[in-house]
Order: structure tokens, then sequence, then C-alpha cells
């Protein structure tokens, strides 16, 4: 017998398939909907979380080596010396292998021909970092290696900063990080007592962050009259960043736990210390800001100056960075950095650069902490430039007699205020006017050389007996190179 029709399951998978193809008209509906939502809600949130970053840019590393290869590929070694002269003023290029920028330079206390620069170096071995030392007062140089922490099987490095002690011994530090796994960053420091010709690198590193949130930033080393080392550092954590200071009171063999002495939106901090022992540091807050505290009790602990320094960032916003020489290019990221120095007189000397206004992006100002050191004096723009033109990354430095110097970037020179030149203003009248004195032989475009809008963060100058010597990072040979100046003192007072 046959067997009969079951209409009850036909009808119910002819309403399955009408009820399926209905969903699946709705789910056409929907799904541009949702979509929109999720665009918006995401849109929404991340301008939000971009209101919120720092004003100032949150981490300035120097680019991966990668991205320097990429750009200028397998450079040669220069043949010979590079030394210029004009006028009173003698330029030389320290490095024989381009592709080194952001020198910081140290004059040895023992004996003062004895000069240490370091730097950034984008063709420098794996899990080493760059050193010049000069014995004869920046005429000849000579190339070392700092064998960096073992910790990391390959690294690189950043940031490097260097510190005498009172005894000649040459302290180190930089930010490594770790070129299998860019989560990791180190805060490197070793110490040398034979101007750099072999290093103690035992010392674990000083902070390590496990974390693509966290960066190390901007690592710097000072030492006390009563020779306590310290190190300081911005850290960046997520949308917030701090400065961080440790201490050692063993010439560099341990370091206490560091604490944070700031803000949440701090970075690019300098330190001193004045004629009576007590310590100042100051630092950009949300980059429209310098603020300071200060230790009476050798950095055990410190307090705040109740008064903030307003200011304007120098350069113009592009991302979460500001930039100069964006005419025609990408342009070349700034900052605000505060230098610090004690005048004769024990005041707290502070330089800066920031945007005048629209069409003045960047200028040097100079201010100080006055009535007994609990806020800022009105700032004053320093260098005789009456062009709107660039001038940036300012350093600033005093001698015994009480004359203040000034260093910098400057681009007066150039209509299109694309190219750049070394400046020192200087004043022999507490700080009441400066004389401005061209210490480079020639201009260079520091956007054509930059990489990732990185040229080099700071500048860096010393005086050793009767010479000024300044160092900085050059394009003149269409790449990455250091140049010192060097000028008699006198010929930079005679005028």
């Amino acid at each position: 017998m046959d067997k009969p029709a079951d209409y009850g399951s036909a009808f119910r998978s002819s309403n399955l398939l009408r009820g399926t193809r209905s969903m699946i008209k709705n789910i056409k509906k929907i799904v541009p909907v949702f979509l929109s939502l999720f665009i918006f809600g995401a849109g929404f949130i991340y301008l939000n979380l971009s209101k919120n970053k720092l004003s100032e840019p949150e981490v300035q590393m120097s680019p991966r080596n990668y991205l320097y290869n990429e750009k200028f590929g397998k450079v040669r070694e220069y043949s010979g010396k590079d030394i210029s002269t004009s006028g009173a003023v003698i330029n030389i290029r320290l490095n024989q292998l381009p592709g080194v920028s952001e020198p910081l330079i140290k004059c040895s206390p023992v004996n003062n021909n004895i000069l240490a620069v370091c730097a950034n170096d984008f063709t420098a071995d794996n899990n080493n970092a760059r050193l010049f030392i000069s014995h004869n007062k920046g005429r000849e140089w000579n190339a070392h290696l700092i064998p960096l922490s073992p910790l990391f099987k390959a690294s690189s490095y950043s940031d490097p900063w260097l510190e005498y002690d009172k005894s000649g011994t040459l302290y180190f530090t930089a930010v490594q990080y770790d070129l299998y796994d860019n989560k990791r960053d180190g805060l490197f420091f070793a110490k040398s007592a034979d101007n750099g010709i072999t290093w103690n690198n035992e010392l674990k590193l000083i902070a390590v962050n496990r974390t693509i949130q966290q960066k190390i930033d901007k690592p710097k080393v000072f030492i006390s009259g009563k020779d306590v080392i310290f190190v300081i550092w911005t850290e960046v954590s997520g949308l917030k960043s701090f400065i961080k200071i440790s201490s050692s009171r063993d010439n560099g063999s341990s370091f206490s736990e560091p604490v944070i002495v700031s803000d949440d939106r701090a970075h690019f901090s300098a330190m001193t210390e004045d004629y009576n022992g007590i310590l100042y540091m100051t630092y950009v807050n949300d980059g429209k800001s310098i603020s300071a505290v200060k230790s009476n009790d050798e950095g055990r602990s410190w307090t705040a100056i109740d008064k903030n320094l307003e200011i304007k960032s120098a350069g113009k916003p592009a991302g979460n960075r500001n930039v100069l020489k964006s005419g025609s290019s990408e342009g070349i990221r700034i900052n605000s950095e505060p230098s610090l120095c004690i005048s004769k007189g024990n005041e707290i000397l502070i330089v800066y650069s920031a945007k005048k206004n629209d069409s003045d992006i960047s200028d040097i100002f100079l201010t100080r902490l006055i009535k007994n050191n609990s806020e800022f004096d009105e700032p004053k723009k320093i260098s005789k430039d009456t062009t709107g033109n660039d001038q940036y990354l300012p350093v600033i430095t005093s001698d015994e007699a009480g004359n203040v110097y000034i260093f910098y970037q400057d681009s007066r020179n150039d209509v299109n205020n694309e190219f750049s030149e070394s400046f020192i203003s200087v004043s022999s009248d507490g700080c009441k006017t400066f004389n401005d004195h061209l210490i480079s032989t020639a201009p260079y475009k520091p956007s054509d050389i930059a990489v990732d809008r990185y040229f080099g963060d700071y500048n860096s100058f010393v005086i050793s007996g009767k010479d000024l010597i300044a160092v900085w990072t050059d394009g003149r040979n269409g790449n990455y190179d250091l140049y010192a100046g060097i000028m008699n003192i006198e010929n930079l007072l005679s005028r």
C-alpha cells in the first residue's frame, strides 16, 4: 500500500522557506543600519579619544632603522675629514659613516680637552650604541661603541644621554628596545671610567615595559653636587604620560624604585641644581604649559611649584605631533622641551621654543623662576630676528663670569623658511640683552633628510676653557650627520 502524502510536512517546509527568505530580507535591511551605527560609534569614540590625547607628541623615539634604510639604502663611509671655517668659526664633521643624529656633548671635569658625544645611529650594529670622543677640544673625533644590555638578544636604542661625575666617570643612558618583540623596551644604564673605551653594563635595566601601550621616552642623567645620580624619563601609558625618576647613591651600582614626580600629561623634562643644593625639574604639561617641581632633600621628596607658565607649543598640529617646515613637504616634528641652567646670581633660567602667533610658529623664549622660586617671570624673546621664520631646539648654559649662552637652530636667513643654520645668542648683562652669532658654515634643509618627520629632537653645547663647542644634527651632505661648531668665547663676547 502506498504511503499517504504528508501535507503537514510540506506545509511546514513551505513556511520555513518563506520565513528564511523573510529573515534574509530583514537582515539585508538591518545590516546597513547596523554598519552605519557601528561606524558612527567608532568615529565618536575615536574623536573623543583624540581630544584626550596629549597635545605634545606622545612618544618621540627615533624611527626604526629599517625606515632609514628604506630611504637612504646602503650608505658609504666618507673619505677624509670635513673641516670648514667662516671667520672665527670652525665646523668639523664628527662621523665618518652617515646616519647619526641627536648629539649630546659633555666635557670631562678632569681634563677639559676631553669631550664626549653620544648620538643616535641608524647604522650601528645590533646591541651597540654610538659614542664619539675628542682629546683636543673637538678638533679630532674617534668613534666608539657602547655595548647595550644583553637582556635583549637583538636590540637597538634611541634618545641617548650622558654625564660626567666629578672624578671623570662617564654615565650613559638610552631607551633600549627589543628587535624581536616591539612590545618590550627598557631604560639602559652603563658607566665608563676611561672616557668610553670600556663600559660596565652589568646593571639590569632600570625600567622595563612589556606592553605596546607603555613606552619609555627621553631619558636623562643628572648628577647632584653630593654625587647622587638621577635618571629621569617620560613614561607613556595609554593616553597618560608621566615623568619618573630613579636615583643611585652608590655610583650607579644600584637604583631606587622609580617614582612619579609630575602630572599625568607630562613630557620633556629637564633638571638642575642651585648653589644651595635645591634640585629643580621642569616639564611640559599637556603641551600647554611648563610646570616645575623642586626637592630640598636630595631628591627623596618633591613638591610642585604652584603656578605654571602658559605656552603655545612650537609648530603646527599634524596628527598627534607638532611640525615645522611643512610648507612644501611633510616637515619635521618639533617640541617645546625646556632647557635649564643656574645663573651666577643663583637664578633658575629656562629657555624653550614656542609659537608667537599663527604666522610665527616657533621662537626662542627665556623665563626664570622668581619670588622665592614660586612662579615664572614674564618670558622674553631671545633672538634679534625680525622675520616670521623658525627658531627651535634651544639649550642654555652660563659660565663662571655670569655670561649666558643659548644655542639653537634658526631659519632667519632663508626667505622660504626651509633651510636652517646654527646660532648662539650671548648675554653679558644678566639676560637684559643678547647678541646673535652664526656658528655653522653651511645651511641645510632638514625636511629633505627627515624620516617619518624626524630630524633630531635636541642640540647640545659645552664651554671648555676659552672655547665654546656646539654639536647638532646637520643635513648639508644629504644625510644625517653630526657637526661641531667651535668658537672662541672672546669672539662671542666682543660684539
